[in-house]
């Protein structure tokens, strides 16, 4: 039957409206799909990682790492014992009456004192009973002062990094100040330390091993004030450690790549190395990550121009953050590991930026990698632009076993001199040659800063117990089995 004009019209009406709504569905679904796209990179694209919208694992506050690498009790008849920080409460106690509170109260008095005094005032009044707080990384007295009381009052701008904060019950109502520039100050307390005087008098009778210069071993030519054990009874034992990771794990690896990169892998490219290496990158290389077969991560970023530098301490908190989004300091298993402040670098890039490297400790030693750090990371303009770790886990119970009789670290020395001294000219740590055995001796022994023992790690994934010997200012750690004083390995910084 033939339609009627009035029919063809409703029917003609009806193809139109069900393309119209075709077309309006195609349209929402392509503004649907599109607005997730941007999402995506947006999401992408924003920082979160250093903007403090992600919080993953546990990364300490700067007020708990930020504190002594070290106390050095003296007894007042020229020995010394030395103290983790963990061990004694010689910085900060419930009743207010540590070296940071007793740094506060100062820092909160008004008016403020402090004065420059002589290195033989500093010296005399230190001979006697007195502990030494030890910074072996780079903090401005300033930045100190600010995490102490929350405040720097212009008086202590003068004062350069510090190196030891002292205190001496020869001068109760003082506390001392020794900085990178070879200044010393006293700082004015508003009242004694009476508790602190109690305390390291019972410290310095206690069993801990006693510690004595290194030039008093060597006669009176020699002029090095570095500290060394008599004689140490280590309970100290090799065990394994495992890799945070398998290269071989993709699941795993891919995980961990997602705290970098967001959710979506849409704009990342993955390589997969015949080496066993994943790389991961974001555009040109704006972004890459790495995961290499010896269980690190590492992380680049190309900083914007347009962003402004930050301070130290604001540097310290993007730095945290972004360690906490990548699970903080914990392996990927989930191991929680206990990290310490190994270093630090101010304006590292000519740009206001900050470095900071840290450690980790088994117990209260230092467990070391022989070539890598546990954790390096920068912040350059506001933004983390480099990040590595390194982690392992491992049975602290394993590390301990009974005390036994370590090698004297004298000892040591003159049975591995020569090891030393061709490490040193091998990676041209010396500044002049020398000749016959002799003067390498005694070259070595002036070179060497720091004298201790902890854990050693390397390829084959043992911590072996170790005497650690720090040489060229911090340049060069070699390290030797604590009980054979045999050559294990060395690194340089």
């Amino acid at each position: 039957m033939e339609r009627t004009p009035r029919e063809n019209l409703i029917e003609k009406t009806k193809t139109v409206i069900i393309v119209v709504l075709s077309v309006c569905m195609v349209l929402l679904l392509c503004f649907f799909w599109l607005n997730i796209s941007l999402k995506d990179i947006k999401s992408f694209s924003i920082d979160s990682l250093t903007s403090g919208e992600v919080d993953g694992g546990n990364m300490p506050e700067a007020k708990a790492l930020f504190v002594p690498s070290r106390f050095a009790v003296t007894d007042g008849t020229g020995g010394d014992r030395l103290f983790d920080i963990g061990s004694v409460a010689c910085w900060r106690t419930e009743a207010g009456t540590g070296m940071a509170d007793l740094l506060e109260a100062s820092l909160n008095t008004k008016p403020f004192f402090v004065e420059e005094i002589t290195k033989e005032q500093y010296d005399k009044i230190l001979d006697t009973l007195s502990v030494k707080a030890v910074f072996d990384y780079k903090l401005r007295f300033a930045d100190l002062c600010t995490l102490v009381s929350g405040n720097a009052p212009a008086e202590v701008e003068q004062v350069g990094a510090i190196e030891e904060l002292s205190f001496s019950t020869a001068s109760e109502g003082s506390l001392f100040v020794k900085d990178d520039r070879g200044k010393y100050y006293r700082l004015l307390l508003p009242e004694r330390g009476g508790y602190l005087s109690s305390y390291i008098e019972t410290l310095s009778q206690s069993e801990k091993e006693l510690y004595f210069p290194i030039d008093s071993y060597l006669g009176e030519t020699a002029v090095n004030k570095t500290l060394v054990p008599i004689e140490l009874y280590a309970e100290l034992q090799d065990f394994k450690v495992n890799r945070d990771f398998d290269a071989k794990n993709r699941e795993t690896i891919d995980g961990l790549a997602k705290r970098f990169f967001s959710e979506s892998f849409d704009f990342v490219r993955k390589i997969e190395e015949e080496s066993g290496r994943t790389v991961y990158m974001y555009g040109y290389g704006q972004r890459i990550l790495i995961a290499d077969v010896d269980g690190t991560l590492e992380y680049k970023k190309e900083a914007s121009d347009d962003s402004a530098s930050v301070s130290f301490l604001e540097a310290f908190k993007i730095a945290r953050t972004f360690i906490k989004a990548q699970g903080g300091v914990a392996t990927a298993s989930g191991d929680e590991l206990q990290p310490y402040i190994k270093s630090t670098e101010y304006n590292f890039d000519g740009n206001g930026g900050s470095r900071f490297v840290f450690g980790l400790k088994c117990g209260e030693y230092r467990l070391l990698n022989d070539s890598s750090d546990a954790i390096v990371i920068e912040v350059s303009k506001g933004q983390v632009t480099y990040f590595k770790r390194s982690f392992v886990s491992f049975d602290e119970k394993s590390a301990v076993g009974h005390p036994l009789e370590a090698m004297a670290a004298i000892n040591v020395i003159a049975k591995n001199y020569k090891e030393i001294y061709n490490i040193m000219t091998e990676n041209v740590l010396l500044k002049e040659d020398a000749a016959g055995e002799d003067a390498e001796f005694e070259i070595v022994t002036d070179a060497i800063t720091e004298i201790s023992y902890g854990y050693v790690y390397g390829d084959d994934n043992v911590a072996r117990s170790a005497w650690i010997i720090t040489c060229a200012n911090g340049g060069l750690e070699v390290y030797f089995s604590l009980y054979e004083g045999e050559f294990l390995s060395y690194r340089v910084q």
